[in-house]
């Protein structure tokens, strides 16, 4: 069995969304925003950017995902929204992308809460 990299006419890339790859071919430089819990409110806006590279990579790149999909790798999928040759194949993630906030109650009840919001190009929160 040959790999991509053997074959000169592959046009294609394949990311397998388990691991966490960066976006060396964005065509983009502000990834997404976020912003953490605070007391009543929330922190101030931390804007994530991607170093958009000369030479982007345009053609099509099949990100598979699974159900397994979760915390960082929800990270790196959030941007492939944004880029147009992105093709998602496979199934929602598990949507975990916040730190996790612990929380007792007076009873000694714990549990936890979801810290940090994060906002996509196209302003959709998640």
């Amino acid at each position: 069995m040959r790999s991509a990299r053997t074959v000169s006419w592959f046009p294609r890339i394949v990311l397998d969304a388990k691991s966490t790859l960066p976006f060396s071919f964005c065509l983009v430089s502000k990834v997404f925003t976020k912003k953490g819990k605070l007391g009543n409110g929330f922190t101030s806006i931390h804007h994530v950017f991607q170093t958009a590279t000369k030479k982007p990579y345009t053609n099509p790149v099949y990100l598979l995902i699974t159900t397994e999909s979760a915390n960082a790798t929800d990270i790196m999928i959030l941007p492939s929204f944004s880029i147009p040759t992105v093709i998602r194949i496979g199934f929602n993630t598990e949507g975990v992308f916040s730190n996790i906030l612990d929380k007792t109650l007076h009873n000694r009840w714990e549990f936890e809460l979801s810290s940090e919001v994060y906002i996509d190009l196209t302003r959709d929160i998640y």
